[in-house]
């Protein structure tokens, strides 16, 4: 039986499931979210891609509902589709490697202590999406790809920017 894990992080709203496992891991003292699912028994690329085992195993470690994450999931439907919080998407209008982010957002977790660094919400997937809707300021775009965490553990790359 999964067990809820010793220190949890709140989900926050529009938060992908990729950046809530980062956070636990995180919180749980694991640097990098790729260590923390394959210890928990899924890859963290099986998150990434909406899996439903990878999403109830998650579900239960971090102490949510599994239709909470399933809310803000990106979910590869084929090759050229995603589903984004419900919304199919044209692969070529969406950006997961691209470091796309609301610097008052990431303040705001980062002031709140969320325990598990700042969180991705899954609208900074969608680069026609420029302006943060809580915000109202200009997204942030960093075009450098982490060879040691690849594209999902946005919680460690902006640690690693110095945020």
């Amino acid at each position: 039986m999964i067990r809820t894990l010793p220190i949890l992080v709140p989900l926050t709203p529009g938060e992908t499931p990729v950046s809530f496992a980062a956070r636990l891991a995180w919180a749980n003292g694991l640097s990098f979210a790729s260590e923390f699912c394959t210890d928990q028994g899924f890859a963290l690329q099986a998150l990434a891609d909406g899996d439903e085992h990878a999403l109830t195993v998650l579900a239960r470690l971090g102490g949510v509902a599994r239709a909470e994450l399933q809310r803000s999931v990106v979910v590869k439907v084929s090759a050229a589709q995603y589903r984004l919080a419900g919304q199919l998407i044209e692969k070529r209008w969406i950006t997961r490697r691209r470091l796309r982010f609301c610097p008052k957002c990431i303040a705001d977790d980062i002031s709140e202590n969320l325990g598990g660094g700042a969180a991705q919400r899954c609208a900074w997937h969608v680069p026609s999406i420029r302006t943060c809707p809580r915000h109202r300021c200009e997204l942030y775009e960093d075009d450098s790809y982490s060879h040691s965490r690849g594209p999902h553990d946005f919680a460690g790359r902006i640690r690693d920017l110095g945020m």
